[in-house]
C-alpha cells in the first residue's frame, strides 16, 4: 500500500503551534477523539490539501508533537522514520534501518499487512520516539538529535517468539502478521 498523506493533511490544515498534539496511537487520550475542528464542513474540506508526502508502504498512523509529524514507512527493504514540519510538510530528518516487508513468520493476508504497520510512540518526558517493526525491532530515537538511534532490541531474538498457533476461522489457518501493535511507554 503506497501511503498518501492527504488524509493527514486535511487534519493538519488547521495545525498551528497552539493546536493539540496527537502523540500516541489514537491521540492524546488514546480514544480517537480530538477537541479540534477537523476542517470538514459536511460536504468538503474547508482548507483543501495543504501538503502531501509519500513515505512508502505501511499502515501506521502519524503522530503530531510540537509542530512536527512523525511517521514510518517501508521501501527497498528498509523501514524509515520521518520527521516532517506539520505546517509545510518539509522533511526535518529521517532515519532508516534494514527491515523485511513482512514479519519473519508471516502467513496470510500479506497484501494487506506489509511494511511499517506499528504507530510510533512519543515520550514527552524524554523526547524519545519508539518504533516497532513487523520483524520485532523495537527502537528508541532521540527527536532532539535528528532521530539518532539511542537503543534497540529485537523481540523475536530476545524472547524467541514462535509462530502463533493455528486459529480456526471457517477453515484452519495460521495467520501471523509479525509485530503489528504499537509500543506503549509506561
Amino acid at each position: 500500500m503506497k501511503r498518501s498523506l492527504a488524509f493527514l493533511i486535511m487534519l493538519l490544515a488547521m495545525a498551528t503551534a497552539e493546536s493539540a498534539d496527537w502523540p500516541h496511537w489514537r491521540g492524546q487520550a488514546r480514544d480517537d477523539i480530538s477537541s479540534e475542528p477537523s476542517g470538514w464542513d459536511g460536504k468538503a474540506w474547508i482548507k483543501g490539501e495543504v501538503w502531501k508526502a509519500s513515505v512508502g508502504e505501511g499502515s501506521s498512523s502519524p503522530l503530531v508533537v510540537d509542530g512536527q509529524v512523525y511517521l514510518t514507512g517501508w521501501a527497498k527493504n528498509q523501514d524509515t522514520i520521518f520527521c516532517l514540519d506539520a505546517g509545510t510538510g518539509k522533511e526535518q530528518w529521517r532515519q532508516s534501518y534494514k527491515s523485511p516487508r513482512y514479519g519473519r513468520h508471516a502467513v496470510g493476508d500479506q497484501k494487506l499487512y506489509s511494511g511499517a504497520c506499528s504507530t510510533p510512540e512519543y515520550d514527552s518526558a524524554t523526547d524519545l520516539l519508539f518504533t516497532l517493526s513487523v520483524d520485532g525491532d523495537l527502537k528508541a530515537w532521540d527527536t532532539r538529535n535528528k532521530g539518532r538511534n539511542v537503543w534497540s532490541l529485537n523481540l523475536y531474538d530476545k524472547y524467541q517468539a514462535q509462530r502463533r498457533p493455528e486459529v480456526a476461522v471457517r477453515k484452519k489457518t495460521r495467520r501471523d502478521y509479525g509485530y503489528m501493535s504499537s509500543p506503549l511507554v509506561a
